[in-house]
């Protein structure tokens, strides 16, 4: 009988080492207070509250791996055979799990995340679950509807995360996200809000993929005086959304919801490659909306992906300089082909780093290519970095 979880988490400065875009994060979030970046994620990694919270009862730790080695040796000190270790796996860390798997046999594992599961069927101390709710198969006590648990990180400066809705109806040719849109219960939210009272927070991020699409948006109207009950210095929401929804919405969101961030999926600013993309907006709207803007006291936060086959990004740089005086800074995305993509960007997507996210080496690119995303990525962040 399980008695014991290890929560195993692989830090950036192990999969994102040489990451440019982590020093970048570093320098606009000091111009913005609120925003907060921990020592080795981006942020509190969700999944372990998550799951921390439908397993009540167990004994629970946390561990962030910095170097396999040290790792192993760590875990290896966790003698009682009633122990399961458990991560997140993703194409940036899957390698280096694979490792910490094989090199740690006499542990039980079990993993969830985002790759081909065959990767560890080889080994017979692993348990595969393909939801959060296949773990109700493999621990005696499992809580279903039970909310997220924080407390493996009480105190942590972060910018955490709530959920109003999943799913998207836009049909993005780089997207996996299902295009059904499901609700939580207000039951749920409430839940995740008051979860995060161990945190150390000023903003909270809306994880909604287009924030509006749901109907029960206007629930950040009452959830941000809650917020502020308990905590104070609590600054506002972020919300992605699109750009045709934050040109209907921005000033009621920031005016009325507790909205002090926009994040909205800009990717490209070309007509052409806007519609090769399926993205739901046009360059009219968007310079409609820029100049909306203008009158609205919100935070814009545009994603920008780089890396693109064939794209010229000359407009797209204009644009940033242009509206610099707007932008807080931006979220800057590199391109990659996943098998479960909508619609794909590129025919073939076979080469080592085409699922890397850290990386602008993709087949789809020759040489010079290369060294022009990389030419186009500096420039980007030197306009909007400082």
């Amino acid at each position: 009988m399980i008695s014991a979880v290890v929560f195993v988490q692989v830090s950036h400065k192990v999969t994102a080492r040489d990451n440019p875009a982590l020093e970048y994060y570093k320098r606009v979030y000091q111009e913005h207070p609120g925003f907060a970046m921990p020592e080795h994620y981006m942020e509190v990694p969700t999944w372990i509250p998550v799951v921390s919270g439908k397993l009540p009862g167990y004994v629970k730790a946390f561990h962030v791996m910095t170097d396999l080695l040290e790792t192993v040796v760590t875990l290896m000190q966790y003698k009682h055979e009633n122990t399961v270790f458990m991560a997140s796996v993703m194409d940036v860390n899957a390698e280096v799990i694979r490792k910490l798997v094989h090199l740690s046999a006499s542990k039980r594992w079990v993993l969830s995340g985002y790759v081909d599961p065959g990767m560890f069927k080889q080994y017979e101390n692993v348990t595969w679950v393909n939801s959060v709710a296949e773990l109700g198969e493999v621990f005696d006590y499992f809580k279903p509807l039970g909310t997220p648990d924080y407390s493996l990180f009480e105190g942590e400066k972060t910018v955490p995360r709530i959920t109003l809705s999943e799913g998207c109806k836009y049909d993005c040719a780089f997207c996996t996200i299902s295009r059904q849109v499901v609700e939580r219960s207000d039951n749920d939210i409430l839940g995740q809000v008051n979860a995060l009272r161990d945190l150390w927070f000023d903003l909270v991020y809306v994880d909604d993929k287009t924030f509006g699409q749901a109907k029960n948006w206007p629930l950040l109207k009452v959830l941000g005086t809650h917020i502020k009950s308990y905590n104070p210095y609590f600054k506002g929401f972020v919300v992605q959304t699109t750009v045709p929804m934050a040109l209907k919405h921005a000033e009621e969101w920031a005016n009325s919801c507790h909205v002090r961030y926009i994040e909205v999926g800009v990717e490209h600013v070309d007509a052409e490659y806007l519609h090769r993309m399926k993205k739901p907006y046009n360059v009219n709207q968007l310079a409609a909306l820029m100049h909306h803007l203008e009158d609205v006291n919100v935070g814009f936060i545009p994603n920008i992906m780089f890396a693109l086959p064939g794209a010229e990004y000359t407009p797209t740089l204009t644009w940033l300089k242009r509206w610099r005086h707007l932008i807080s800074f931006i979220n800057p995305f590199i391109l990659c082909q996943y098998g479960q993509s909508k619609g794909a960007l590129v025919a073939d997507a076979i080469g080592a780093h085409d699922q890397d996210e850290n990386s602008l080496v993709k087949s789809w690119l020759n040489p010079a290519q290369q060294a022009y995303a990389q030419e186009v990525w500096d420039e980007a962040l030197a306009i909007t970095g400082s």
